[in-house]
């Protein structure tokens, strides 16, 4: 059946007038009356009736359209289906914890993307929870979480009751970001001891302990809790001895203006990055894209760690 002729009726029903609905379809008056009567010889029953009062369905062709508005409603659905579907294929919804190689894989997908037209690119830094959270509540597509590597199996049970599938794209030592007028800045092995009399930089958002071992007696250092990089960054330059946990970085980024990034040992200082989405979800070709070229970026950082 021509889904066009339903709508057609449908039209005839709402107007009660074939003139009145010829003129709300843009066609001509005997062309939608022949319409209709194909429609009627087609099921096999006499769907509208001429009164006084107009045209007016039959007892059964009041029946036939509540079918026939069932119908197209549904139809509208599987468009908009269609339309959402392919409005993700033309974007990227992404939520991360914070990470320079992150970005720059983030800069390179959007500098591929630049020339299609109406590609979307999304990314949200925040924090582990926040990132499950959103990725379990369907508010982004994928997210990548951080988590020291001894709460590995306790993550997985976690990621198996939110019902998220997940890969790991890094393994790591967290580094500190210093001024390149930190005391400590020409040290060859700086450990967490070293910046004990230092004001620590934190973000809002990771207030939460994430170090698994027990601080020792005196390791009490000063806090300051900012919301984004940029902020972050200007407290280094200007407080003396203050500085960053951060993920280690390829060389070329791991100084910044008036500012380095350096190892730094820590009991626990074992971590894992690892890429979430919601299982059974099909990853669309610009999704598993970036995920390449976040892979690529993080392997850099850790060879250069390394090194």
């Amino acid at each position: 059946m021509n889904l066009q002729l339903l709508e057609y009726a449908v039209e005839v029903e709402k107007t009660g007038s074939i003139t009145r609905a010829a003129e709300n379809l843009y066609m001509n008056q005997p062309h939608l009356s022949r319409a209709i009567r194909e429609l009627e010889k087609e099921m096999g029953i006499q769907i509208f009736s001429r009164t006084s009062r107009g045209i007016i369905p039959t007892e059964i062709g009041e029946e036939f359209l509540k079918y026939a508005r069932d119908v197209l409603a549904k139809m509208e659905d599987l468009r908009k289906l269609r339309e959402k579907s392919e409005q993700e294929k033309q974007s990227l919804l992404f939520v991360s914890v914070r990470g320079g190689y992150i970005q720059e894989a983030f800069v390179r997908f959007a500098c591929e993307m630049a020339g299609q037209r109406e590609f979307a690119c999304h990314l949200e830094e925040t924090d582990t929870r926040s990132v499950l959270s959103r990725v379990s509540e369907k508010k982004s597509r994928l997210g990548i979480v951080r988590y020291p590597e001894v709460y590995d199996a306790y993550y997985q049970k976690l990621f198996r009751e939110k019902d998220l599938d997940c890969r790991r794209m890094m393994t790591m030592q967290m580094c500190v970001r210093i001024s390149e007028k930190h005391p400590m800045v020409r040290q060859e092995n700086i450990t967490y001891l070293d910046l004990m009399n230092g004001t620590e930089i934190v973000y809002e958002d990771e207030k939460l302990p994430v170090f698994g071992f027990r601080e020792p007696d005196g390791y009490r250092p000063q806090k300051l809790y900012v919301q984004d990089r940029d902020s972050a960054y200007e407290l280094l330059r200007r407080i003396p001895g203050s500085y960053l946990w951060e993920a280690p970085e390829a060389e070329e980024r791991r100084e910044r203006p008036g500012l380095v990034q350096r190892v730094c040992s820590r009991p626990g200082n074992e971590w894992l990055d690892v890429a979430v989405w919601r299982r059974g979800y099909r990853q669309t070709e610009a999704e598993l894209r970036f995920l390449k070229l976040v892979q690529e970026e993080a392997e850099r950082a850790v060879l250069q760690e390394n090194t």
